[in-house]
């Protein structure tokens, strides 16, 4: 069961990187929403149904969460390079799933996605390292996260669920 919730492994918040692991994880932001969309384009309603487990999300709620989450992750970042230190925004996303836009077609939140990665990836490429030690605190997680940190949370969580999708196509 471990594999098909934590498909590429649970999350490790280390306390330094690499630049290469920053641009590493800067080009997964800059390149998943096109390989979301690649593998979802021609998906049927039947298709976008489908879980990765038991009681898991759906494909459709997969895709719709990323958009959601991502919004919000966006604003962490942009909330911690302007109030640094701050509580972070957090909601409760299993009560998200169920809201009426989760219904829509999948295209509006793979738009939404696709457009915000590309705001984040600009962003991302003009912080420089004292934007990187900026903090938020994250009161569900009780921890504080620098903007690097945050950074391998974020593009961990595009992986994670990208995968998320894959196996769920394969069942």
């Amino acid at each position: 069961m471990e594999h098909l919730q934590y498909p590429i492994g649970r999350l490790i918040i280390q306390n330094n990187y690499w630049p290469a692991e920053i641009e590493g994880m800067i080009e997964i932001l800059a390149t998943y929403p096109q390989k979301y969309r690649t593998i979802t384009e021609n998906l049927s309603e039947a298709q976008l149904n489908k879980q990765y487990r038991e009681g898991s999300f759906t494909i459709r709620q997969l895709v719709h969460h990323m958009a959601d989450m991502h919004l919000i992750n966006f604003l962490r970042v942009k909330m911690a390079l302007t109030e640094p230190n701050k509580d972070c925004v957090v909601v409760d996303i299993p009560a998200f799933a169920t809201t009426p836009d989760n219904e829509a077609p999948i295209d509006i939140s793979l738009t939404i996605f696709e457009s915000l990665h590309q705001k984040w990836v600009y962003l991302l490429k003009n912080m420089t390292e004292a934007d990187f030690d900026k903090t938020f605190y994250h009161p569900v997680r009780k921890t504080n996260f620098d903007m690097r940190q945050a950074l391998q949370l974020y593009s961990w969580h595009t992986q994670h669920h990208y995968e998320h999708i894959k196996i769920a196509l394969a069942n």
